[in-house]
């Protein structure tokens, strides 16, 4: 157990790890288990990788026009509510 608070290099968060989803009637469930790419096998989500690559940083990018859309959303739910109180 230690080795693993050391190494901190589980599977789930390596870049060639893919979990595994099951259908659900509503939902997708996430298996503890994945698919790791590098090693063409099934391995846990907390096995510790020994080909560990850090996943790339995702970016967020937030654009005028987005921020415009949400405006208007909350305008919209703002005047749903107010003709709701009355």
């Amino acid at each position: 157990m230690n080795t693993e608070k050391q190494n901190n290099r589980f599977c789930r968060s390596c870049c060639y790890y893919t979990a595994y989803y099951e259908k659900c009637h509503s939902y997708f469930y996430k298996e503890k288990s994945g698919q790791c790419m590098k090693l063409q096998k099934r391995v846990s989500s907390k096995d510790l990788c020994t080909l560990y690559k850090r996943r790339p940083p995702q970016k967020i990018t937030v654009t005028l026009e987005h921020i415009d859309s949400v405006i208007a959303d909350l305008k919209e739910i703002e005047r749903i509510l107010q003709i709701n109180d009355r």
